[in-house]
């Protein structure tokens, strides 16, 4: 069982039996003494006020029934951080904050996933049908023959006689 304090009536109350007014009639207050004592909205500041570990707070914010309740007091405390971001002041903290309690990150996710069926025998048949549509290329009006697997590949100057001549055919 977890217990939330209640401090104006000194007694403890079973957090799964709050109500939702209850829980946000007490989040409100804690913005409230942030507000008159100057002092920032943190979970952790949240939870002391509540009376429950910062922990107990982060899992009832997955709850159906407080969850509601519980995150948009988290979006609040979220908020000051970001706009003290956006302020100008030191960031290293406020940073550390965000990434620790609301997932913000500052690496780029890229999925790269591929999706569906590769046939390879379909790419095979591709490459093959390329090849010899390369194989057939007219050059001057001929066509280009493949060389028997055991030929030298010479390289052609200018004289026509290196040239063998099987390797165009008309």
């Amino acid at each position: 069982m977890i217990y939330m304090f209640n401090k104006s009536l000194s007694s403890r109350m079973d957090l799964s039996t709050v109500s939702k007014a209850s829980l946000q009639k007490r989040i409100d207050a804690y913005f409230e003494y942030c507000k008159k004592k100057q002092k920032p909205k943190t979970m952790t500041g949240l939870a002391l006020h509540l009376g429950i570990t910062r922990k107990t707070l982060t899992e009832f914010s997955r709850t159906d029934r407080l969850g509601d309740v519980i995150e948009k007091a988290k979006l609040r405390c979220e908020n000051e951080l970001e706009e003290r971001l956006i302020s100008g002041m030191p960031a290293t903290g406020i940073i550390f904050a965000l990434k620790n309690n609301y997932g913000w990150h500052d690496k780029l996710d890229i999925d790269q996933t591929l999706r569906g069926t590769i046939s390879l025998s379909a790419l095979f048949d591709t490459a093959a049908a390329r090849l010899q549509n390369r194989n057939e290329e007219a050059i001057e009006g001929s066509t280009v023959s493949e060389l028997p697997a055991n030929s030298e590949v010479v390289a052609a100057e200018e004289d026509d006689d290196d040239i063998p001549e099987n390797l165009f055919t008309n």
